[in-house]
C-alpha cells in the first residue's frame, strides 16, 4: 500500500516586515547644471526616497574635477582646468534589496568670460 504524504507550508514574514514586495528606490533628478571653470558653486541636492524605508547607498560619477558628493548635497569648486564640456554624471541609488537604480543629468563646464578688465583701452 503506497503513502502519499502532503504538507502546506505558508511563509510568514518576521516581525515588523510585511508580505508586499520591496519598492526599487526613487531618485529625483536635479536637472542640467552649467558652470565655469574656477566657479565655486551652489549646493546642490540629490533627492533619493525609499517608499521602504529602507536605507540608501548613494553615489555619484562622472562629475567633473573639484566637485563632490558629500552628505546628499553636490558642492566644491569646478577645478580651473577641468576640460570645458559637457559631463555626463550618474546618480545611483542602492537599497541592498533590488536591482540598483540609476538616474543621469549633466553638467556642462564653460570657460570664463573674458575679464572686462583685460580689454585693451
Amino acid at each position: 500500500m503506497a503513502c502519499l504524504l502532503a504538507a502546506v507550508f505558508s511563509v510568514v514574514p518576521a516581525a515588523g516586515q510585511s508580505n508586499t514586495s520591496n519598492a526599487a528606490p526613487v531618485i529625483t533628478n536635479p536637472g542640467d547644471k552649467t558652470f565655469e571653470q574656477g566657479e565655486t558653486i551652489a549646493a546642490f541636492g540629490i533627492t533619493v526616497t525609499d517608499a521602504d524605508a529602507d536605507t540608501v547607498a548613494v553615489t555619484l560619477s562622472g562629475q567633473p574635477s573639484g566637485l563632490s558628493y558629500t552628505n546628499d548635497q553636490v558642492q566644491g569648486t569646478v577645478a580651473d582646468d577641468a576640460a570645458a564640456q559637457a559631463y555626463t554624471v550618474t546618480i545611483t541609488a542602492d537599497d541592498g534589496v533590488n536591482t540598483a537604480v540609476t538616474a543621469t543629468f549633466t553638467i556642462t563646464v564653460t570657460e570664463p568670460a573674458p575679464s572686462s578688465s583685460n580689454a585693451p583701452p
